[in-house]
């Protein structure tokens, strides 16, 4: 019996047995390169499955050769691909303070060249910072900014509105902080500050109309879900207070909102300067009276509103007795128990109402318990209050 030897680069197959073959034993010998030539590496196209080609699968680092491959072996690798980087411990803040020191030290070496310098040109505008550096061996140049450009609504404006300083605006008017205390503040700090007209103009062309646009759009959808209220048969409770941009008779500017008192949003505000009214005493009153009158024409009118609350200010309570009788008028306890914790505090400041001290916390809380508890009911809270004299001396019980 005689077996075919296969040709060389055919595929391996089994060989095929010849009708006068009789035992495995009459096969003649083959010589192992002759098989090992004949073995297709990559399987005919006849199989249905076929290995996916070397390229989809890099070698792992371990299978490298030790040498480090050159820059132009690693572009010509379609597989190779830098470690993704790691940061860790990054303030979770948009912004970060460095020093003039540090910041140089990292602009100043050329990362192209090993022994150039890079010839820096700073620029500042308020708190925004740019640089440019040119090597003084290689031809590499580059531009470094810790601010973002923000896009504006004028298309060939010139001006470079810096995100850094729109961000500082932004903060300094939301906390109620001046361009003079601001500008202190950093200047005493080492840091670089804005000029009062750039503060300025930043506030008045996107500052406040930002901050505008947001309460007025929020506004409507609280006015909208008031009146849907109203058209249930329900009355509105309001409550209203104003602050002042300095304390005592030297304010220039009055900012007055009013309330929902039962959902503690807000309904409607009155930003009011001094020279609107004449003097800075009367700016509360004015701004109270003007956003009341708005607010009911917003709501469809005063009949629609049940009460009031206010502080203890004489000209509020005359005014609401004169042009509001039908809305019930009520006093802010929390101004009134502040009143009486700076008097309390005031008598017991002499060594010999030491043992007194102790007692004006509890004062105050049993006054805010009496009204808490009292559930809107007037005569009961002023029992309450009253007995808080009475319970300090021993006596809990009032039956007679």
């Amino acid at each position: 019996a005689s077996v075919s030897t296969p040709p060389l680069h055919a595929p391996l197959l089994p060989p095929t047995p010849s009708p006068h073959q009789t035992s495995l034993f009459d096969l003649p010998c083959v010589n192992p390169a002759q098989i090992f030539l004949s073995i297709h590496y990559l399987p005919s196209s006849s199989l249905s499955v076929r290995p996916p080609p070397l390229l989809h699968h890099p070698l792992p680092s371990s299978l490298r050769s030790r040498n480090p491959e050159t820059e132009d072996e690693l572009a010509k690798d379609p597989t190779w691909a830098p470690l993704p980087p790691v940061i860790q411990g990054l303030p979770k803040t948009d912004y970060i303070v460095i020093s003039t020191t540090s910041l140089v030290s990292i602009l100043i070496d050329c990362p192209r060249c090993a022994k150039g310098k890079n010839d820096l040109n700073f620029h500042t505008e308020g708190m925004a910072i740019s640089a440019t550096g040119k090597c003084n061996l290689c031809p590499r140049k580059f531009t470094w900014n810790n601010s973002s450009v923000l896009k504006t609504s004028r298309e060939a404006s010139t001006e470079k509105l810096k995100k850094i300083n729109v961000d500082i605006v932004n903060g300094a008017v939301l906390t109620a902080i001046g361009a003079t205390k601001l500008r202190l503040v950093f200047l005493l700090s080492g840091l670089p500050t804005l000029s009062h007209s750039t503060f300025h103009r930043i506030k008045k062309n996107y500052t406040g109309p930002a901050i505008s646009e947001h309460f007025f759009t929020a506004q409507t959808a609280v006015i909208e879900a008031v009146k849907g209220k109203i058209a249930k048969g329900e009355k509105l409770h309001v409550s209203g207070d104003g602050s002042f941009d300095s304390r005592g008779y030297s304010a220039a500017w009055c900012r007055y909102f009013i309330l929902d008192a039962q959902t503690g949003e807000a309904l409607h505000y009155i930003l009011m300067h001094k020279t609107d009214t004449g003097s800075s005493s009367t700016m509360e009153v004015a701004a109270f009276n003007q956003g009341l009158m708005e607010l009911s024409l917003m709501i469809g009118g005063s009949e629609h509103i049940a009460s009031v609350v206010t502080d203890r200010h004489a000209a509020v309570t005359k005014m609401m007795r004169e042009k509001y009788p039908g809305i019930g008028h009520y006093f802010d306890p929390g101004h009134f128990f502040r009143n009486i914790t700076l008097t309390l505090i005031s008598i017991t400041k002499p060594q010999y109402m030491k043992k007194v001290r102790g007692w004006v916390k509890v004062i105050i809380n049993r006054c805010y318990d009496a009204v808490i508890t009292a559930q809107g009911n007037g005569e009961i809270a002023s029992e309450k209050f009253r007995a808080i004299l009475l319970c300090m001396t021993g006596q809990h019980t009032f039956d007679k």
